[in-house]
């Protein structure tokens, strides 16, 4: 396969940023274990430097109950929950955290969960109901 200089000079180019960015970045992330399905969305790792984004998947219509856990042996976890325009949850997960926070429907059910890790060594779990 006979492939031009430019499209190799092209990919290498392209390469090298997307590495330097990790690099400049320092996000890395180590033995990521974790799942997100209706109703659960979780994670183990040795070290997580970034962020993870997710969206709930089916909520229950109405109001319920999101339960959030962590265990965090190193560094700092930090979870964000917004409802539309609003900041439900905005707190720290470093250390073991076990809580709930009441979702109101509201006429917006679109939550959005990020979690955001800086050298973080642990896990967390986060369920809430779907609807059925």
């Amino acid at each position: 396969m006979n492939i031009s200089k430019n499209l190799r000079a092209s990919f290498l180019l392209s390469a090298l940023l997307f590495a330097s960015c990790g690099i400049i970045n320092n996000l890395t992330t180590r033995n990521w274990h974790g799942g997100d399905v209706g109703g659960h969305n979780y994670a183990t790792f040795d070290e997580m430097n970034g962020r993870q984004d997710f969206k709930l998947l089916n909520p229950a219509s109405g109001d319920f109950t999101l339960k959030y856990t962590s265990e965090v042996t190193e560094g700092e976890l930090r979870l964000v929950i917004t409802q539309g325009h609003n900041t439900i949850v905005n707190r720290d997960l470093t250390g073991s955290v076990r809580d709930s926070v009441r979702i109101g429907n509201g006429g917006n059910p679109d939550v959005k969960i990020s979690i955001t890790g800086k050298h973080a060594r642990g896990k967390y779990d986060i369920t809430y109901p779907t609807s059925k």
